[in-house]
């Protein structure tokens, strides 16, 4: 019996991980953009910025951050 709890309690604390590892969102720095995109020039990011592809965001300071759900999209359209 104890061991059917803990063994339930251990599934329900992987499923809880498995799901805020899903919410928590990751912010990358223009280079790390630029790897994921595959681009070289940091005014290519200031296009989509520009033409409303891309947003940035300031999270943490005020250097530029971007999501990488919001970059993983764009990649899959290009």
């Amino acid at each position: 019996m104890k061991n059917e709890q803990t063994k339930l309690k251990a599934e329900g604390n992987i499923n809880l991980m498995h799901l805020q590892n899903q919410i928590i969102e990751q912010y990358l720095n223009t280079k790390e953009a630029m790897i994921v995109l595959g681009i070289k020039s940091q005014t290519t990011i200031g296009k989509y910025e520009t033409e409303g592809k891309l947003k940035a965001y300031r999270p943490f300071s005020n250097r530029k951050r971007y999501k990488l759900s919001e970059l993983l999209k764009i990649q899959s359209k290009r």
